[in-house]
């Protein structure tokens, strides 16, 4: 079994897919609660990726590996953006609580971090192409498309994205 994990964002829920032999077996998601401190939130992150890197005991997981030029948030009204040095010490953080909660769950799965241009080439050829296009082009690689087409009609994009990180891990082993 193999694991994809889409970190989300500050709007955007974390999620993750698990695939078997290419049929997607399961994607979850971590919603993110905007009032939440940001301690608690990696608690949550961790118990989250724990778990179901515990329950699955995958052979491989493949985590997105993502850049950040600052967080857009709204306070009193006010559209804000967090300064780039705190955003990206906020997102190290945070993938380094995916890191841990992975190898402490999992001592023998291996972990690849991929870029998002890598797993959009891997998927549909083109390391620019958006979120509907790499989701069309997971139809043609996993056993099951129909759960595909109802995430598109969902219009759950964390959880095609998580789908096509799992996907693109393979290429590496």
């Amino acid at each position: 079994m193999i694991v994809g994990i889409d970190i989300g964002s500050s709007t955007s829920p974390m999620a993750v897919a698990v695939l078997d032999e290419g049929e997607v077996v399961e994607t979850l998601t971590l919603k993110q609660k905007a009032k939440v401190p940001f301690p608690e939130f990696l608690a949550l992150v961790y118990g989250f990726i724990v778990g179901v890197v515990s329950r699955i005991q995958p052979s491989l997981v493949t985590v997105e590996e993502t850049y950040f030029h600052g967080i857009q948030y709204v306070k009193n009204g006010v559209k804000r953006t967090m300064p780039l040095k705190s955003a990206n010490q906020r997102h190290q953080r945070l993938i380094g609580t995916i890191m841990v909660a992975c190898q402490m769950s999992s001592r023998t799965a291996k972990v690849l971090y991929v870029a998002p241009t890598s797993i959009k080439k891997r998927i549909t050829g083109s390391g620019k192409a958006d979120k509907i296009q790499v989701a069309k082009a997971l139809k043609a690689k996993v056993s099951n498309p129909e759960l595909i087409t109802e995430l598109i009609e969902d219009k759950r994009w964390d959880e095609t994205d998580a789908i096509a990180i799992a996907l693109s891990g393979l290429f590496d082993i």
